[in-house]
């Protein structure tokens, strides 16, 4: 058994069937846009699965959403799309609003948390991480572009991005989620190079997960496999192995919320919980 590979299957979200959604007596669009519809599909998912964890959202467009992304919902099984960038030119991202928690579907996603957790459930909430929501904003061929020519203005907004990134997970753990299943799918290594990944992905990914640990009580960040496989071979994190005697990888990280010395775990997927625990849970120590 290889510690340090992960291979990545591509199926980071739930399939949505139509029986799925009259069972919980919804539509399509009520599992994206209300707080009620998605606690009800995370506990109908949960208990088809026979999982241990609820798993929220279900598309990957709240973040960049709230930060002004154009998106339509679909009243089918066709997760939240873009359409078109809602920035074209490096100059209008200086008009970047602040997320406003208070509302949209992003509020719908803090209020889902509450609901679940009045109901004791284990509940995780999927992050986008900077350079991703980043990516959904504006072209990724511009932004690299912009990163050659201006990097300190690609790197103001990057930070920008971070910080409301931060504050989400900060709400999101306040709201009584115990686990954050974080991810940054477009830092493709093989694709930005060594140097470029360094400085556009993984420095804003190493600072966030670093400046929420004060906040984590009780709680864990699951860090997507090939997102945690980047910073290891980027030499931004050690690996330990966590040894729990467990059936299933959902239940080795549930019984690793109640440890105080676990707060970071990688190299494996939360698609993966309700199969059997083929390998150690991975502790990641960040440098």
């Amino acid at each position: 058994m290889n510690l340090l590979e992960f291979n990545c299957s591509g199926n980071d979200l739930e399939l949505i069937s139509q029986n799925d959604i009259d069972n919980i007596n919804c539509s399509f669009h009520d599992i994206y846009t209300k707080s009620d519809a998605i606690a009800k599909l995370a506990l109908e998912i949960k208990k088809k699965n026979k999982d241990y964890i609820c798993k929220i959202p279900f598309c990957v467009s709240i973040e960049a959403e709230a930060l002004g992304a154009k998106v339509r919902i679909h009243d089918s099984n066709i997760p939240p799309s873009f359409y078109n960038y809602r920035y074209k030119d490096i100059g209008e991202l200086d008009f970047l609003p602040n997320i406003d928690f208070s509302k949209g579907r992003i509020n719908e996603v803090l209020e889902s948390i509450k609901r679940l957790k009045s109901q004791n459930q284990i509940v995780s909430v999927r992050v986008e991480a900077p350079f991703t929501v980043f990516s959904m904003l504006m072209d990724l061929k511009k932004i690299m572009y912009y990163f050659v020519k201006v990097p300190e203005r690609i790197k103001v907004i990057l930070d920008r991005i971070s910080k409301q990134i931060l504050e989400y997970m900060k709400l999101i753990l306040a709201s009584g989620a115990q686990i954050i299943s974080y991810a940054d799918p477009s830092a493709m290594l093989e694709y930005l190079g060594c140097d470029m990944y360094k400085n556009l992905c993984a420095r804003y990914t190493c600072n966030i997960l670093k400046a929420i640990l004060p906040y984590v009580k009780k709680q864990i960040i699951h860090v997507c496999g090939k997102t945690s496989t980047m910073l290891y071979k980027t030499n931004l994190c050690e690996i330990v192995p966590i040894y729990l005697n467990t059936e299933t990888y959902g239940q080795a990280i549930v019984k690793s919320i109640e440890r105080d010395d676990i707060k970071i775990v990688g190299h494996n997927c939360l698609m993966n919980t309700r199969l059997k625990s083929c390998r150690p849970l991975i502790k990641l120590n960040l440098k």
